[in-house]
């Protein structure tokens, strides 16, 4: 088969360029999303309203996997899940002068 010089072969078939760089850019923006410093009570807002969205999208998918609703709950989740890694790494440390703390 001759593969065309503007589609990308990926684990899920081939693609447009475009798409590729389309979720590329999307997957960086979210990254850099994300890495915004946030205080405990934006975080916690950003956990409630996330838990929402994928509460609400996981009760009106289907078990048909091109469901964007499915998509949506994964998307959703790691998105959170990545903020949580962030945040917990970057600004919920204690200090160095308590090893205890960074233990715990």
């Amino acid at each position: 088969m001759n593969a065309s010089a503007d589609t990308v072969d990926t684990p899920l078939g081939r693609l447009p360029q475009a798409a590729v760089a389309a979720w590329l850019m999307l997957a960086m923006g979210a990254a850099m999303l994300a890495s915004v410093p946030a205080d405990l009570q934006a975080q916690a807002l950003l956990s409630g309203v996330g838990l929402g969205l994928i509460i609400a999208f996981s009760h009106r998918a289907t078990e048909n996997p091109n469901d964007w609703r499915r998509s949506g709950v994964l998307v959703f989740g790691m998105f959170l899940s990545f903020r949580y890694m962030v945040w917990r790494t970057f600004n919920d440390r204690p200090p160095l002068s308590d090893p205890i703390g960074m233990l715990v």
